[in-house]
């Protein structure tokens, strides 16, 4: 608020799989450390950039080790598997938050200014934030989760502004896999699962303590949708 066009960056966050670290995510029902790092991360990244933060830098691309027992905090919070012991793994995979952060890029690469809370959710229910749209449309992205850590669920309306409507709606949903092992790596999409839901006034879902996305074009009652803005290409002629 105070600091005018300063960046605010977060420069380290993330959780460790590691049950023998400071910093280790929890098992939560049916869900790996893994898969509940990846969901706390993009809660968290959601919460900062809705507080103004304009980058948060996940701690690492790349795990240290696999070795759960060695305790060194961080070593086992990277994006995709980067050792097997101690020997360099030859065959790159996503852990879960490798999926959850290249979603997140894809869902927001058009997104501009600050987010606006519409529902703050505190630990025992949900939350609803919208991205500002982007410059020269009318589309945004609302997000939902659960501030939970217990598997709770809850129903939720998201309802289009004061004589709009959706005119376009798309569901995107992280994809990643919660069982724990092999099974989490390269079982997944790091642009997420997209669905294209009916066009309506309201949004009705199940939130969960994994984030949902819904990318929306809103449009004014009786208006026909925006036709999307094509760049004309630029060129420079010598002489």
């Amino acid at each position: 608020r105070y600091l005018g066009n300063i960046k605010l960056t977060i420069q380290e966050y993330g959780y460790d799989a590691s049950p023998n670290t400071n910093y280790s995510a929890i098992t939560i029902g049916s869900k790996s450390r893994r898969t509940v790092s990846a969901d706390w991360g993009a809660r968290a990244y959601l919460l900062a950039r809705a507080a103004g933060i304009d980058q948060m830098n996940w701690f690492r691309s790349l795990d240290l080790t696999n070795d759960f027992t060695a305790g060194a905090d961080f070593a086992t919070s990277g994006a995709g598997t980067g050792f097997n012991g101690t020997s360099p793994d030859s065959s790159f995979k996503y852990w879960p938050v490798g999926y959850m952060l290249g979603t997140l890029k894809w869902v927001m690469k058009n997104h501009i200014g600050k987010s606006q809370m519409i529902t703050y959710g505190d630990s025992t229910s949900y939350t609803v934030m919208k991205d500002t749209a982007v410059a020269g449309y009318d589309t945004c992205t609302y997000y939902s989760w659960m501030g939970t850590s217990n598997n709770s669920t809850s129903s939720v309306t998201i309802n289009a502004p004061s004589g709009k409507t959706f005119s376009y709606i798309q569901r995107v949903d992280f994809k990643y896999s919660g069982v724990s092992g092999a099974g989490e790596l390269n079982n997944g999409d790091v642009n997420g699962t997209k669905t294209t839901i009916t066009p309506a006034s309201s949004i009705t879902f199940t939130a969960t303590e994994t984030p949902v996305m819904f990318r929306v074009v809103e449009t004014n009652t009786g208006a026909p949708p925006p036709t999307e803005t094509r760049r004309l290409g630029r060129y420079r002629l010598k002489f």
